[in-house]
């Protein structure tokens, strides 16, 4: 759950992905990675 909040706040452009604590970061870059949000690297 706390994955989507992020990532949607990711979207809306109201956080950057660096912002995101660090324990999250990774699922949440996977999460917006599988929505087509952002480039897999």
């Amino acid at each position: 759950m706390l994955v989507r909040l992020y990532a949607g706040e990711v979207i809306m452009e109201k956080i950057t992905v660096n912002e995101v604590p660090a324990g999250l970061r990774p699922r949440v870059t996977a999460y917006l990675v599988d929505m087509g949000y952002m480039d897999a690297q």
